[in-house]
């Protein structure tokens, strides 16, 4: 049976004294080890919370900053292809004005051509009556149709 005398009671209270003392003493410094390791770990998690909204932060700020070079790169496209359009009509409406201005001269150049070599021909022509009518009537036999096969043998010449 379990006796009770005085060895129990000092065994219970040396073991209420041992539980006091280790508690003051070890649990309590146990139990701030702890809560500072737990801050530690706290601040640490926070930390890192921070560090992913920051990053997250950055990262949409990088994509905006890409998306708005793009939407720019997009509008410098354009306005070059707009001046490039530009540009290119104006060269072809130069190079047709200039080609009308060369087919126009080179008619005038033709017309003026033509008008000369009638005129030369009509002189030469008028040249050749005279001629032939100096002859006709220098010709004490009167032979006209010699004087006609001569004249259309020299027009036949001065146009080959």
């Amino acid at each position: 049976m379990l006796r009770i005398d005085i060895n129990l009671l000092f065994t219970i209270i040396n073991l209420v004294i041992l539980v006091v003392v280790l508690r003051f003493v070890l649990f309590k410094r146990v139990h701030k080890i702890l809560e500072e390791r737990q801050k530690l770990v706290d601040q640490s998690l926070n930390d890192a919370a921070e560090a992913k909204a920051n990053a997250e932060a950055m990262e949409a700020a990088h994509k905006e900053q890409l998306e708005a070079l793009e939407r720019e790169k997009k509008e410098i496209l354009l306005e070059t292809r707009q001046k490039a359009t530009g540009e290119y009509e104006r060269l072809v409406n130069e190079a047709e004005r200039k080609a009308e201005g060369i087919v126009r001269t080179a008619k005038e150049e033709g017309e003026r051509s033509k008008e000369e070599i009638i005129d030369q021909a009509q002189t030469e022509i008028a040249q050749m009556v005279v001629n032939a009518a100096a002859k006709l009537v220098l010709s004490p036999d009167g032979d006209e149709n010699e004087l006609y096969d001569e004249f259309l043998a020299r027009t036949e010449e001065r146009h080959e």
